[in-house]
């Protein structure tokens, strides 16, 4: 499991992306931040459906905000 602190230095990585970065690098990019976002819901423990492809545009990814556990 990550850590709140290792999911922030993850997002900093990531927002560091230059300007001028080429296509490849902000694909690159929008990938790892789809994976930044996996780690951050599974840490909150929510419900995820992880990235999928209908037909058309890429889909990164879902939640379920009604699956979040309740204290007991």
């Amino acid at each position: 499991m990550n850590s709140r602190d290792d999911i922030k230095e993850e997002r900093g990585r990531l927002s560091r992306l230059p300007p001028d970065a080429d296509r490849a690098e902000k694909k690159n990019c929008g990938y790892a931040f789809e994976r930044l976002l996996h780690k951050l819901f599974l840490f909150e423990q929510l419900a995820l459906r992880t990235s999928y492809k209908p037909d058309g545009e890429q889909i990164g990814g879902s939640i379920y905000l009604k699956a979040r556990p309740t204290a007991s």
